[in-house]
């Protein structure tokens, strides 16, 4: 099966620990890909620390002002913070050129605020709410 995985961070051993742990397992009988954003204290072993599961991996760099930028337009615009704080159009630009190239049996979002990038895929999805969101918000 081809999966391809998106994440608001380069899963890791402490942060992002259940995605983390989805691509270890899930990259022994399938193949996966992972799109995912960088965030500026993430260093680059921590995707070749993926890309060594045999996860192939492309993460866009992003940055702490304009993610802050982006949740203070959220505010405005009534947009989840979460989620503005994860806009982006190049990441956008990713999804859609990367389903372009590539066909995927489906592709799970981890997290509500990736969610705002489903409707880049025109096949199978899961969206994967990591928390009781209802509590929680």
């Amino acid at each position: 099966m081809k999966i391809l995985f998106i994440t608001p961070v380069v899963p890791t051993e402490s942060d992002g620990r259940r995605p983390y742990n989805f691509l270890k397992y899930l990259s022994t009988r399938h193949q996966v890909s992972l799109l995912c954003l960088r965030l500026p204290v993430q260093k680059s072993q921590d995707v070749e620390r993926i890309a060594a599961m045999g996860v192939r991996v492309q993460s866009l760099p992003i940055h702490s002002f304009r993610s802050l930028f982006q949740s203070m337009v959220g505010l405005f615009a009534r947009w989840p913070i979460r989620a503005s704080w994860c806009y982006s159009r190049c990441f956008r630009r990713l999804v859609q050129e990367t389903l372009a190239r590539e066909s995927f049996d489906i592709v799970h979002f981890d997290r509500m605020r990736m969610g705002q990038y489903a409707d880049c895929v025109p096949g199978p999805k899961v969206l994967d709410f990591t928390d009781s969101l209802s509590l929680y918000l």
